[in-house]
């Protein structure tokens, strides 16, 4: 059964767990620095949950700010 996940690569979680509304640049950051260590194929930012008890406009605001994160960084890459 577990022979499903052999072809499975590893991936590295970028969260967005900010109490404030993160700006962009913070998001590209950590996800430039975690391209260090893993190849961005297996790079999937992503919240780490927490988004609950948060105002809906402030959830919002994050996962803006992450996914506009995530283009700037593809952009670049796709550059190289």
């Amino acid at each position: 059964m577990l022979g499903v996940f052999a072809n499975l690569k590893p991936a590295y979680d970028v969260s967005a767990r900010w109490k404030v509304l993160p700006l962009q640049k913070r998001g590209v950051c950590k996800l430039r620095k975690a391209l260090q260590f893993v190849d961005a194929e297996n790079l999937y930012p992503s919240s780490n949950c927490g988004m609950i008890p948060l105002p809906r406009q402030v959830a919002n605001g994050k996962l803006h700010a992450l996914s506009a994160g995530a283009v700037i960084v593809r952009r670049e890459i796709l550059v190289k």
